[in-house]
């Protein structure tokens, strides 16, 4: 705005200084007597010597003296301003600025920084207003494939305290060569030393997070110091040269894979050993809003290996599921066997239940009715030694009068019917209820009677030979 005040009043000082030559300041008759009108008023004040002298002053002024003093701060971006004396300031806030005749370095409040890889076409996307993009670089990981990381930074200046953002700023004099210079150095130790530490099959196998973590780790804190631990054939996973085999269940076998290297990070105390102390971020306390990388264009080799992998892995995934598919209806079957098999021992177990039950009914009553036959039996065995007790006694009375002198008839007569009474006594008795004990069990026999008669027979002839013997 300075400047075009600037040019315009010296472009009113020419005009002033060439109106003087030709303006009219009254009326001019020409050699036809024709009246000439004078100049307008406007050009007459302008076509002076002290207008072309204000003009001139004025547009020195603006374009060597207020060009130079002041300056309009933009809110997207922050300024280091250098005095013409030589003092420095940071001018962190918008609007018009004073400058003092000095330089002044704009550096954005954010700067975004991104590492592309070219499209199908092999194009690269442009740069934009805000963002720096430059093509990708290619890193190799430790399973010895190689890729172009496309990667995205993006760091804010605002909370920068003053002295650090001053001393950044005419340190690296502007925004790009702080991006050339400082970023993007840190950038490239980052990238590469996270590729070492792991392979490509690892990233693409879900490991993507862990390399953003150790990308910005290292931005900020400064990249690590790496230790070879062994050399090793490629990972398993890492498919280059696979063929599919058939043993037992499908499985890939790997072949000839190129030998790879395995780092891990050097610490010392449990303290992570880094090859700079500081990188510009911790430095300058440059917070990083952004690190992250988006995709890596591997090489062609890789990927045609990586696509006959992935056809393997699908032949895999496919039989896997035919297999899944019989495992489960087999289960199915198992698992409707068994629930027969339930269902039959359930029936089974009540069967046997209600076997058992019935036996033990069945014992329960015979040990009711044996009870019952002994009882029985005890009756019949009192009522019998009651009989004998009473013909004993009728007996002892025939004996006591026989020996009060009876005569032999009569004696013949009593003995006659006492041995009618006894014997038909006997003739009444009924041993039905004998039972026999064999093998530990009790038996009962009651059959054509043949026991009780035999019975009742011997007791006749036990009773005949006590009578002989007296």
């Amino acid at each position: 705005m300075i400047i075009l005040l600037g040019i315009l009043a010296f472009i009113v000082m020419v005009f002033s200084i060439v109106s003087l030559f030709v303006v009219r300041r009254r009326d001019e008759t020409n050699e036809w007597d024709e009246t000439i009108p004078a100049s307008p008023e406007i050009i007459q004040k302008l076509a002076s010597i002290k207008m072309a002298v204000v003009s001139g002053i004025l547009g020195v002024i603006f374009l060597f003296g207020l060009n130079g003093a002041f300056f309009v701060a933009d809110g997207t971006e922050q300024y280091g301003v250098q005095y013409i004396w030589g003092q420095k300031v940071a001018v962190r806030e918008p609007g018009l600025k004073f400058m003092g005749w000095g330089k002044v370095i704009p550096i954005g409040n954010e700067i975004a920084v991104k590492y592309v890889i070219p499209n199908k076409d092999g194009e690269y996307p442009e740069n934009s207003e805000f963002t720096e993009t430059i093509p990708a670089k290619e890193w190799e990981f430790n399973d010895a494939v190689k890729g172009e990381v496309a990667s995205t930074v993006v760091i804010n200046t605002v909370d920068m305290p003053d002295e650090a953002f001053l001393e950044l700023v005419f340190n690296v004099r502007s925004e790009k060569n702080l991006i050339y210079s400082r970023i993007l150095p840190a950038m490239n130790a980052a990238l590469k030393t996270s590729a070492k530490l792991m392979g490509a099959q690892d990233y693409m196998s879900g490991k993507a997070s862990d390399f953003d973590y150790y990308y910005k780790d290292q931005l900020i804190n400064g990249a690590y110091r790496l230790e070879e631990i062994a050399n090793k054939t490629g990972d398993e996973s890492t498919v280059l040269d696979s063929t599919l085999t058939k043993i037992g269940a499908d499985k890939i076998s790997e072949g000839a894979q190129p030998k790879s290297k395995s780092y891990v990070i050097m610490k010392e105390n449990g303290i992570i050993i880094r090859q700079d102390e500081s990188t510009v971020f911790s430095t300058y306390s440059i917070r990083v809003i952004t690190a992250t990388a988006e995709d890596v264009d591997w090489e062609s080799k890789f990927n045609d290996r990586l696509d006959k992998q992935k056809e393997l892995v699908a032949q895999i995934q496919e039989r896997k599921r035919g297999a899944e598919k019989e495992y489960y209806a087999r289960l199915e079957a198992e698992q409707a066997g068994e629930k027969n098999k339930t269902i039959e021992e359930k029936k089974l177990e009540k069967e046997q239940i209600q076997l058992t039950i019935a036996a033990e009914t069945r014992v329960l009553t015979s040990k009711k009715k044996i009870e019952e036959e002994r009882n029985k039996l005890e009756a019949q065995r009192l009522a019998s030694q009651t009989l004998k007790v009473a013909k004993d006694a009728e007996a002892y009375a025939n004996r006591q009068l026989v020996r009060a002198g009876l005569t032999p008839q009569e004696r013949a007569e009593l003995e006659r019917n006492m041995n009618k009474d006894k014997w038909e006594s006997i003739g009444k008795m009924r041993f039905d209820g004998v039972y026999m004990l064999q093998d530990g069990k009790t038996t009962s026999s009651d059959g054509d009677g043949f026991l009780s008669k035999f019975i009742g027979a011997q007791m006749g002839k036990d009773m005949l030979s006590k009578k002989s013997s007296k």
